[in-house]
This record gives structure tokens, sequence and C-alpha cells, in this order.
């Protein structure tokens, strides 16, 4: 990231004419996607003061640069809601300005019990093991030591969950049972995740038909790669591809499908696949504060290919995949990495430096 384009400051850029801003941003070593994000922030701040036609004079600079990425923005009343311009602002009849998203963090997940249904959070911690916090704390094992996810049965589909992390509490249920009953009746059972994970082990056990024990790891989580165990990454747009590829699938389907932890808005489709470069080399890149390292393509299972609520196979589903995943790859990916093509999100790594940083929604993304 170059010097001059460190948008944690809010001062005003000063202001600038059209010719002059055409003149700086020649001069500049910066490329095209920095140079929008270089525009954009500068139109946010000339809409915050009010300065529309500086605003209007960046967009239209952006636009001529990346016309594939505008949105057009059409304000409210006093359009402060959306854009931070304090209220009674004067603002123009016509479209403001045309908007220019930055890739952010627009959602993340964690899955306090492996295989079971995950939760959205605002932020996030990262563990000392470069997983996030609740995320995989908890995985169910037989008496045998062998660990008990949808990869081994697809009947655990069928275990429906609400979490409290905060109250670390968690309701459990069987998918079609308990709607609109209680929390706490004979089908919707809650359980505290630290004081009540014997009875809870029990629950587990009469749903499953054999003993089963609950373990908990506060430093790494269970995650399924240990050698990259940080959280995994993809683009919304991505998902919102793989859903289009499926009569009927939503992007909500997809994402239970495949799980991933955090998801980027305003990338476009598979633009995580263009972090990965020849095998054992990492990739850095910043969500926020913190510097994750793109490790590889993550290779899938069984259990993309099950319905998320019910565990039914889609018999078709992984060739399809395969075919337009075939047919979708970015073509500057490198080759060597999609030795087959079932392969989906980023899996990372985590720098010692970065435990204990936290990951929000709304933290922009580089890399």
């Amino acid at each position: 990231m170059h010097a001059s384009l460190d948008f944690a400051a809010e001062a005003l850029p000063p202001r600038l004419t059209l010719e002059q801003c055409r003149q700086q941003l020649q001069a500049a070593d910066l490329s095209t996607g920095e140079r929008v994000q270089w525009l954009y922030r500068q139109g946010l701040l000339w809409v915050r003061a009010g300065q529309f036609e500086a605003a209007i004079a960046s967009s239209d600079q952006a636009l001529a640069l990346q016309p594939e990425a505008a949105l057009a923005y059409y304000p409210g009343d006093d359009g402060s809601a959306d854009l931070g311009v304090p209220s009674g602002c004067p603002l123009p009849s016509k479209p403001l300005l045309t908007v220019f998203p930055m890739p952010h963090l627009a959602k993340i997940l964690v899955y306090p019990i492996k295989s079971l249904d995950g939760v959205g959070v605002t932020q996030a911690e990262l563990l000392a093991g470069g997983a996030l916090t609740h995320d995989r704390e908890f995985a169910l094992f037989d008496y045998e030591g062998n660990v008990i996810n949808a990869k081994r049965t697809k009947k655990i589909h069928t275990i429906r969950s609400e979490f409290d992390l905060a109250g670390r509490m968690v309701t459990v249920w069987r998918q079609g049972e308990s709607v609109g009953l209680p929390a706490q009746s004979a089908y919707r059972r809650r359980f505290n995740l630290d004081q009540d994970r014997g009875a809870l082990a029990t629950w587990f056990s009469d749903f499953f038909g054999y003993p089963v024990l609950i373990q908990q790891d506060l430093h790494m989580g269970f995650p399924d790669d240990t050698h990259a165990s940080g959280p995994t990454v993809v683009s919304v747009a991505t998902l919102e591809a793989v859903a289009s590829w499926f009569p009927a699938m939503t992007v909500e389907e997809v994402r239970r499908r495949f799980r991933a932890n955090l998801e980027i808005e305003a990338a476009p489709a598979f633009w995580e696949d263009g972090l990965f470069v020849e095998s054992g080399e990492l990739v850095p890149f910043q969500i926020g504060a913190v510097t994750l390292l793109s490790s590889n393509p993550c290779q899938r299972c069984i259990v993309p290919t099950r319905n998320p609520w019910t565990g039914d196979r889609l018999t078709k589903f992984q060739k399809d995949f395969n075919a337009n995943r075939s047919r979708t790859l970015p073509p500057d990916v490198v080759p060597a990495r999609f030795n087959h093509f079932y392969k989906l999100t980023t899996n990372t790594q985590v720098p010692a430096s970065e435990a204990g940083k936290s990951l929000r929604l709304g933290d922009p993304v580089q890399g």
C-alpha cells in the first residue's frame, strides 16, 4: 500500500480542479484500482464537507478509470444517513455522485460447535493458534476419540442450534421440531456451554444413538486444516456466482454449504483465487489492522454436496460445480494450485504478531 493511500486520516483533501486531479493521478505511482480507491475516499470526504462539485469531480475521474465498478447513488431527503453529510446540508437534485465501494469485510461467521450452525458477529479476535475466537471452539467425539462431524454422518445436518456467545449458551433441537416453541421445551433444550457440558453431551448421545464426548480447544479450535488454521475467506460475489449455477439455490444456502468465516463485499467473483502464488508461498493481505497469509484454495469434501438443513445429497452437485468452476476460473490464477476444480474459499495462516488483534465489519481489504 502506498503511503499516499493511507485513508485513516479524516482531513479534507486539498481542493482540486478536474485538470489538477487528472495531473496528480498521472504523476502518482498507483495502479488503476488504487487510483479508484484514492478518488473514492477523496470524494466521500468532500461530500461530508458539503462540497458536492468537488465530490462529483472526483467520482467522474473514478468512473473514467473503472466504469464497470460504478454504482449510481441517489441520496434520500438529506443524504445524511448514508454518507455522513451533516443534517441540513443542501444536496443537488440530480444523483449526488457515483459511489465506488471499496472491498470491505461484510460478514463474520463463527461456528462454535464444529459442524453445527454458525452465528454472525460484528467483530472477532484472533487466537494465538490463528482461529477466530469461538470458531470451532468445541467438537464432538465418540469414546474412541474419533471426531463426529458432517464428513462422517449426514445426520448432523438435521441438528439446529442457536448461540448466545456472551451468555455462553446454546439451544439445540432437531430440524422440523420445536417450531414456535419456547427455548426450553421437550424439543428445544438450552445449555450453558461451560456448566452444562455433560448434559449437552447426553443430548448429543441420545441424538446419535451412541456415547458422545465434547472437547474444547481455546488455542486453535478444531479446524480441518491445522497447517492453515486461520479464518477462511471468500467474496460475496463468489457465493452469488455459485448460487447462480444451481436452480433455486439461494446465496444463504451456498453460504451454509461452504461455511466460510469472512465474506468480502465489493470484490469481484473469485477474487480470492488471485491471492495464490506457487505452492508453498504465502501471500499477505490486509483486513483492517490484521495481516493474513493466503495459504491455499480450500479443497472440498462431501459436505457441500448436501442440503445444509436436511443432509440430502444433490447428486450432480460436484460434477456441475467442477464444470462451472473450470469455466469461470480467473485467467491470472496459478494453474498448479487447481489440479482439480472442487475447491472454493481461501485457507489462511495468521502470523504470531496478529494474535489478539480483532477483525471488524466494515474493515477495508487490501490485497
